[in-house]
């Protein structure tokens, strides 16, 4: 009868690396997601053995090449509209990563606040069982 609430569940934000998108201790909802994404705001707990669950947005897809240059994204050789990534500083997946394309059920994740933001550039690739959900915008 209520199958339906357990596909739901909120998150806090906790410091400003999402902002604008989001706000310190705005309370989010965040939807178990099976599909996900580019571009998708998801909940996820770091392969860098913190056990806070993180709020980031996907940039890069398993199968993806990704890099910044000159304040552009560039998925898979193809200029992408970002619209923070004016402030993201240049580098190539290989460089973050040490892949040159991301690996199936792997996500690139960065936040919003490009200058203040532990993402993929600091812990690597998200795994896809690490990520809870998407949160609803």
């Amino acid at each position: 009868m209520y199958d339906h609430l357990s596909r739901y569940s909120k998150a806090v934000v906790d410091g400003e690396s999402m902002w604008p998108s989001f706000y310190n201790q705005e309370e989010v909802v965040v939807a178990k997601a099976r599909k996900l994404a580019r571009f998708e705001a998801v909940v996820f707990y770091p392969p860098n053995g913190n056990q806070q669950k993180y709020i980031k947005r996907i940039i890069g897809l398993p199968g993806d090449t990704l890099l910044y240059k000159k304040g552009k994204l560039y998925i898979n050789g193809t200029q992408m509209e970002d619209k923070f990534s004016s402030q993201t500083l240049d580098f190539t997946l290989e460089q973050i990563c040490k892949v040159k394309q991301i690996p199936l059920n792997y996500y690139f994740v960065l936040g919003d606040n490009r200058q203040n933001s532990l993402d993929s550039r600091s812990f690597g690739l998200v795994a896809k069982e690490a990520i809870v959900g998407t949160v609803q915008e």
